[in-house]
């Protein structure tokens, strides 16, 4: 059967869409004609027909292979869909992928590059394009939010919006593009190379012009000169990257001001890149001032930090004075962030007649999925038995002072030290690679060293690490063996397929499309690069001045490049240098870079902590103490993609920062599954806050961001259903041995009493599956269980502990049988440091190791009670496109296993994990009987409990 191109199968859907259309319709139709009804829909039919230009008996073979595609395609698309909370009316887009097209054009070199995830890029950008309204108000623009992660391919999610906006008709795009000019920079660089047709390529017939309006220009330059054809015929297009700059933004306003009537035929999207940096507004009012005004005059007060106000001014249609001009044809603002906690909390609509006067995304909130080649905060701190930080994460305690190497370089800890070692070690595999695979592409290596916020520490670290590789040559020489025999062992191309099994495994119907793992080269082949290393001495990045031209040229050499990266501009030279760049530069074209790849060291603080990517990290070394999390987590430089060398990052931090990670992983995972969860009900952010998990009170973090950005938070009382497809656990569990072994024996006499037929081993007889086991049973044995949390005062809702609360509550005719799984752990040999316990009917499991956060003799509290991929043993691979996307789901993808649950009949099927557990010392005691329960989304029933501890926030602001 012909297959015929995505473009084409989708203008066939969208426009079935709008005929309200099934499939079985369509392909009875196309295959006889003589049923085709003669009313509106068959006239419709009939316009589709024409539209693809084909007749009946070529049709039906087009409508065959458009509904085998769909069903391949559609579950892509509709997981976008499931990430979005809009109630906006969505415009059904046709996009073109031919090369003249500003799509195609972006797609042709996607392709170029090797891009892996080009359809989910796709479906991910047409999510938002959908969304875009072609004509807003008076003064009435659609405000967006898209969340993505960490260094996850936002920017490629950017210019996929602007490539299609721009096939759309849309002709101004203003980025606003951070506080630093360099990363301003950055920004245009890679757009203007991406967007701009190759003038050196004759096979490139892009059909749009564009315009890169520069900064520092006049306003009224760049109105008569540049801003000039703006008619919807017009090929011309124009990018203006802002700086987030209140003299900047000045002058983007001035400029629009000046094209009058003009401005009718403007069509604007802004993009806030970094939308939770600059852009808030943290303007609050002192109680001093409060106590000379009225309730009313407080109320009213609008009083802005100046980047907030002419951002508003911007999208509103406004002058730098806020007077209201000519409305711009169409104003569409969105803001990108991995971090929306300050978007999401400091203040909603008001009720003036302008109620666009806050940037809060009122329109539509999107959560974008990242490519499976991504590694970023789930992969490695979901707390599981199979995440990263089980491997890659080096726990170690860090020095109290690190100004005490000032003066003391021959102090520096081991850790650090062990840190360096390994960085040579990848230093060496890298450049191996290099030679052995004739790779023509040189990219750089680095390690990064976040140590403090304070320049003086960063000038005793610099100090200290070139001390340690100019005078410790023979112990480096021995740790640098010691770390490679231990790092290779830790993670091997199999362990880290076992932590990310669905890794470089895109939406495919091939079950083993999986990426390549590179695995390490034999010590010995790497020893003589890493002797060079250590005998050759570090030095800064040095640079020469063209004398032509004037420009300065940096030069990299095969030694390792020292770096301090912060806001002093002074630093000492190692070896004499005379002219050499202290901060962190990698090179460009013009550069003179040695035919290896160049290796850096970068130490610094604040300014490597938000949108700095550094390039080829592979060793982390991290050492802050923060309260902020949104500030902790835009520090996780070591989340992006790391393809080709996968097995080589490490992160070498204490325990404190390790579980503040996993606190921020289970903010973000909820904070996901929120809008998953109301994204089903076509509601409007302007509606529904956006409800967020608060920190922990117990640990490092303290807020979710700085307060003054979070003016409107509250916690409240609200009515909750567990009803989302998330899993919940039970972390607190008494810790008198009475209560334990009373646990272990209520779970043997609900597990014996169960049919023999309902029960199957599973997962390589790591968990006993039973199913369909009975409800009144199981929750009766919930109830009958002891928890080690107190019954009264209020409860943190969404945790494990007011879900079994709510369970407990519920109707119980809403529910059907439950599935229970058993888990212990796999391949383990039954020994006296790996248990097993006994159901004392011939069945077994592994005990498994959890290390409890609180234990004493009232209390053991444990962080993370199960492994994700035991939430998976029920499911059916052989039903719907589970077995596709199975890896997928194994890993956690919420909304894929909630697809894949319906797929296998359990809609409405509740299911129970049982975990045993002990510490690795085996001192708790008696076996911990842990607990974790699934309520798929099938299940609702709202039930109010009181919130009124730090547990959950929301925007308190819709006034």
């Amino acid at each position: 059967m012909e297959e015929h191109p995505k473009e084409f199968y989708r203008t066939i859907r969208e426009t079935a869409n709008t005929m309200g259309c099934d499939n079985k319709e369509l392909l009875f139709w196309s295959n006889n004609p003589d049923t085709i009804p003669q009313d509106e829909r068959g006239n419709n039919f009939k316009t589709l027909m024409k539209i693809c230009r084909a007749d009946y008996p070529g049709f039906y073979n087009y409508m065959t292979g458009y509904v085998r595609y769909q069903e391949r395609s559609a579950p892509s698309y509709d997981l976008d869909k499931k990430n979005t909370i809009t109630s906006n009316e969505r415009t059904v887009r046709l996009i073109s992928d031919s090369r003249e097209t500003q799509w195609g054009h972006y797609k042709h070199i996607l392709e170029s590059k090797g891009f892996e995830n080009i359809p989910e890029l796709e479906e991910s950008s047409r999510n938002v394009v959908e969304l875009l309204k072609d004509n807003t108000a008076q003064n009435n623009p659609n405000e967006g939010l898209i969340f993505g992660e960490v260094q996850s391919g936002k920017t490629a999610n950017m210019i996929g919006i602007i490539s299609m906006a721009a096939d759309l008709g849309w002709n101004l795009f203003v980025i606003l593009s951070g506080t630093i000019d360099n990363l301003r920079e950055q920004t245009q660089s890679r757009m203007e190379s991406e967007l701009k047709r190759d003038a050196e390529d004759p096979s490139d017939k892009l059909r749009y012009n564009w315009h890169i309006i520069e900064p520092g220009r006049k306003p009224a330059d760049i109105a008569s000169n540049e801003l000039q054809s703006l008619d919807e015929n017009s090929p011309e297009r124009y990018l203006w990257v802002c700086l987030k700059n209140s003299d900047r933004l000045r002058d983007l306003l001035i400029t629009l001001q000046r094209k009058g009537n003009q401005r009718s035929e403007i069509r604007l999207i802004v993009i806030d890149d970094e939308a939770d940096l600059a852009s808030i507004n943290t303007k609050t009012l002192s109680n001093k001032e409060k106590e000379t005004m009225t309730q009313e005059e407080i109320e009213a007060y609008d009083e802005r930090t100046k980047i907030n106000r002419l951002i508003i001014y911007l999208i509103n249609g406004k002058s730098t004075s806020g007077k209201r001009m000519d409305p711009f044809r169409s104003v569409n603002y969105l803001c990108y962030t991995a971090t929306p906690y300050a978007n999401l909390l400091n203040e909603g609509e008001t009720n003036s007649p302008d109620k666009n006067s806050t940037l809060y995304p009122a329109d539509f909130i999107f959560a974008l999925t990242p490519s499976s080649y991504y590694l970023g905060l789930h992969r490695i701190f979901s707390g599981d038995d199979s995440a990263l930080s089980n491997k890659m994460v080096i726990e170690t305690e860090m020095p109290a002072n690190i100004g005490n190497l000032e003066g003391h370089p021959e102090m520096m800890p081991p850790s650090m030290k062990e840190a360096i070692a390994w960085f040579i070690c990848c230093v060496a595999i890298r450049r191996y690679w290099n030679r052995s695979e004739k790779q023509d592409k040189i990219t750089p290596v680095s390690m990064l060293m976040n140590v403090d916020s304070k320049i003086r520490e960063h000038v005793a670290v610099d100090r200290a690490v070139v001390y340690y590789l100019e005078n410790c040559k023979d112990e480096l020489r021995s740790l640098c063996r010691e770390q490679y025999e231990i790092q290779t062992k830790a993670l091997t191309p199999e362990s880290f397929r076992e932590c990310v099994p669905d890794y470089g495994i895109e939406n495919s119907e091939d079950d083993n499309s999986t990426a390549e793992i590179r695995d390490y080269p034999k010590f010995e082949r790497i020893k003589s690069e890493i002797d060079y290393l250590i005998d050759s001495d570090p030095t800064r990045i040095n640079f020469v001045q063209d004398e032509e031209t004037g420009q300065k040229i940096n030069t990299y050499t095969r030694q390792i490049h020292i770096c301090v990266d912060n806001s002093s501009k002074n630093s000492d030279p190692i070896r004499n240098e005379i002219n050499f760049t202290i901060r962190i530069v990698y090179p460009s074209e013009k550069d003179k870079v040695e035919e290896y790849a160049p290796a850096f060291i970068v130490i610094g603080g604040n300014t490597l902590s938000r949108g700095l990517t550094i390039e080829g990290l592979v060793v982390s070394y991290f050492r802050r103490t923060v309260k902020q999390a949104d500030t902790l987590l835009q520090m996780a430089r070591w989340f992006g993609f790391r393809k080709g060398y996968e097995l080589l990052p490490r992160i070498w931090m204490d325990r404190t920062a390790i579980t503040s990670y996993e606190d921020l992983n289970d903010i973000n995972d909820s904070l996901r599954a929120e809008i998953v969860e109301h994204s089903r009900e076509s509601i409007s952010p302007r509606e529904f806050a956006v409800r967020i998990k608060d920190v922990p009170e117990a640990h490092m973090l303290k807020s979710l961001t700085s307060r003054n950005k979070m003016q409107n938070a509250a916690h409240t009382r609200i009515k909750v259903s567990f009803g989302n497809g998330l899993d919940k656990s039970i972390s607190k569990y008494r810790g008198d041995k009475e209560s334990l072994d009373y646990n272990l024996e209520i779970t043997r006499k609900l597990l014996n009493g169960i049919s023999e037929s309902s029960i199957t081993p599973a997962m390589d007889g790591a968990v006993l599956l039973y199913r369909g086991v009975d409800k009144n049973a199981v929750l009766d044995y919930l109830a009958d269980f002891r928890k080690g949390d107190s019954d009264s005062g209020p409860v943190n809702v969404k945790s494990g502990e007011c879900c079994f609360h709510w369970l407990r509550m519920i109707d119980r005719s809403i529910i059907k049988d439950f599935n229970i799984v058993l888990a212990g752990r796999k391949n383990k040999l039954v020994t006296l440091s790996n248990p097993i316990f006994d159901l004392g009917n011939g069945k077994t499991v592994n005990v498994v190791n959890r290390r409890a956060e609180i234990r004493n003799d009232k209390l053991i509290q444990i962080k993370t009670v199960r492994d994700k991929i035991h939430l998976t043993a029920d499911i059916d691979w052989n039903k719907g496109n589970n077995r596709t996307f199975k890896d997928a789901i194994q890993s956690g993808d919420v909304g894929k296993r909630d697809i894949a649950r319906k797929e296998s009949g359990w809609d409405k099927t509740p299911l129970l994990l049982i975990g045993i557990a002990n510490d690795e010392e085996k001192e708790y005691p008696s076996n911990v009987v842990t607990l974790t329960v699934l309520i798929p989304t099938g299940v609702r029933d709202d039930r109010e409990v009181d919130t009124t501890d730090t547990g959950y926030v929301y925007l308190d602001s819709m006034r």
